[in-house]
């Protein structure tokens, strides 16, 4: 059902094939800008390289991100998955309370968003896009094996 990009200690990028979407999976709460900052970066160049619209983002056990970098994911890279092509979007919200009111407060102008307990949850709300917002699969010759 989907194809493994990155495979880390601290999380994991997939290739949904059914939903022609990203998975990315955090493993652990992402601490520190370098990690946090990595895992969102290889996020944008796997979208930019698939080509893909939508992005389901499991998230569970992230703890809240400290306000300058809330700050580079809300207004930068959010801004740069936009304009890279990303139009929907599911979140699987952290376990933990104040991240979880954190990234439910994130409001990205043109991007269709919707929070999930769930990964099957958000993976069916993408799958039930429109054909219109789906990416070509041809485009998934350009991700690496």
């Amino acid at each position: 059902m989907h194809r493994l990009l990155v495979d880390k200690e601290e999380y994991r990028l997939a290739w949904l094939n059914g939903s022609d979407c990203l998975l990315a999976s955090a493993r652990d709460e992402l601490i520190g800008f370098r990690t946090v900052s990595t895992f969102f970066s290889e996020i944008r160049e796997f979208r930019a390289a698939s080509g893909a619209h939508a992005l389901v983002l499991d998230i569970r056990p992230m703890a809240k991100l400290p306000d300058e970098l809330w700050a580079w994911v809300g207004r930068c890279w959010y801004t740069q998955m936009i304009e890279l092509g990303l139009k929907r979007q599911a979140v699987v919200a952290p376990l933990n309370l104040s991240a979880k009111m954190q990234w439910r407060g994130l409001a990205v102008p043109r991007l269709a968003s919707k929070n999930f307990t769930k990964v099957s949850k958000a993976i069916h709300w993408i799958s039930s896009d429109s054909a219109e917002h789906r990416p070509n699969l041809r485009r998934m010759e350009l991700l690496p094996a």
